[in-house]
C-alpha cells in the first residue's frame, strides 16, 4: 500500500481532458503534423490566463516526444534534446535570448556578438537533434520599449524558425497574441492559435467544470483509497464554493484538492469531509477568491450562487 505522501503525488499527476483543454491540445498537434506533411516549419500560439493549463498541456506535448538521451555514434557522444523548452528573459534582447537558450543547452560558451551565438545555438539545436521548441513567457517581448527593440526579436525568430525547420510553440498570456498576429510575416508562420481559459461555473454534466470535477473525483478517490460514503467534487455544497474560492483557476482548484485529501488521508478513517476543504482553504492564500471575508466552505450554497452571478455581472 503507497503511504499518503505516495498517493497525493500520484493524484498530483493525473491530468484531466476536458472539452476546451483537448481542443487546445489537438491544436498544438496540428502544428506539428502540418509540419511533418507540408515539410514546411508550421508553429503555434498557445495563450491563457495563468493557472489555466498552459504548463501542464507543454508537459504532455513534451512528454510525446522521446525523453532526452545519448548516443553513440563514430564521431563521439550526442545528447539528443528531441523538445526544447525556454523561457523569454526578463531583459529581452537577441543576445541575451542567445544566451538564455545557450545556457539552458548547458553550452559553457557564451562568447561573441550576437550574430556568433545565434550560429552557435543553430548548430547546437540541431546536434541535439530538436524537434520542436517551446518558448514560455512570450508576452515579456510586449514589455520592450521600442519597436525597433520589438522588430528586432522578431526577425530572430523568423531566422529561427527559418535555420531549424521545425515547429516552435509560443505561450503566455493573451499578450502573445497580439504580438503574433500583429503583422503578416509572423502571422503566416503561426496559423495555429490555441487558447485556454479559467472554467466557467456551469453545473451541466456535460460542462467543462463538471466534467473536470468527476474526473478528478474519480481519481482521489481510487488513488487515494477513499472510504466511499463521503463528500464528493460534483456534490452543489462543494463544487460551488470550490468555484468560488477559484474562479475556476485550475492551480488554485488543485491546491485546495491536495490539501484536502492530505488532510483525508491523515486520519484512520480516510472519509472525505467538507471540513476537508474548508480547512485547505482557510490554509492557502486565493487571490482570485470571490469571497473577501467568509470562507467559502462556510457559506451557504445562495450566497456562493450570488457571488458567481454578481461575478458575470461584473
Amino acid at each position: 500500500m503507497n503511504t499518503p505522501a505516495e498517493k497525493i503525488s500520484s493524484f498530483e499527476k493525473q491530468i484531466a481532458f476536458f472539452h476546451s483543454f483537448s481542443q487546445a491540445h489537438a491544436k498544438i498537434e496540428m502544428a506539428m503534423e502540418s509540419t511533418r506533411l507540408r515539410g514546411i516549419p508550421t508553429s503555434a500560439v498557445l495563450i491563457g490566463p495563468s493557472g489555466s493549463g498552459k504548463s501542464t498541456l507543454c508537459k504532455i506535448i513534451e512528454n510525446e516526444f522521446p525523453e532526452k538521451h545519448t548516443h553513440a555514434d563514430k564521431s563521439g557522444i550526442m545528447h539528443i534534446i528531441p523538445v526544447f523548452y525556454c523561457s523569454v528573459p526578463a531583459s529581452v534582447t537577441v543576445k541575451s535570448f542567445c544566451k538564455t537558450m545557450l545556457t539552458t543547452l548547458e553550452c559553457a560558451d557564451l562568447r561573441g556578438d550576437s550574430v556568433d551565438l545565434f550560429l552557435r545555438l543553430i548548430q547546437l539545436l540541431k546536434n541535439c537533434r530538436t524537434e520542436l521548441i517551446i518558448i514560455d513567457e512570450f508576452q515579456t517581448l510586449a514589455k520592450l520599449e521600442s519597436a525597433h527593440q520589438l522588430n528586432s526579436v522578431i526577425d530572430w525568430l523568423l531566422s529561427l524558425i527559418n535555420a531549424l525547420s521545425i515547429p516552435i510553440i509560443c505561450a503566455g498570456t493573451i499578450e502573445c497574441k497580439h504580438i503574433i498576429y500583429k503583422e503578416d510575416r509572423l502571422a503566416r508562420r503561426f496559423p495555429f492559435l490555441a487558447e485556454l481559459r479559467h472554467l466557467s461555473f456551469d453545473l451541466k454534466p456535460e460542462s467543462d467544470y463538471m466534467t473536470l470535477l468527476n474526473l478528478l473525483d474519480e481519481k482521489m478517490y481510487e488513488i487515494g483509497e477513499i472510504t466511499q460514503g463521503g463528500a464528493h467534487l460534483t456534490d452543489a455544497n462543494i463544487c460551488s464554493p470550490l468555484f468560488v474560492a477559484t474562479q475556476g483557476s485550475l492551480e488554485y482548484l488543485r491546491q485546495i484538492l491536495s490539501r484536502a485529501m492530505t488532510t483525508c488521508l491523515s486520519r484512520s478513517r480516510s472519509e472525505l469531509h467538507l471540513n476537508d476543504f474548508e480547512d485547505a482553504c482557510s490554509s492557502l492564500q486565493l487571490k482570485l477568491c470571490l469571497s473577501k471575508r467568509a470562507n467559502p466552505f462556510m457559506m451557504t450554497l445562495k450566497e456562493c450562487y450570488a457571488l458567481i452571478e454578481s461575478s458575470r455581472n461584473d
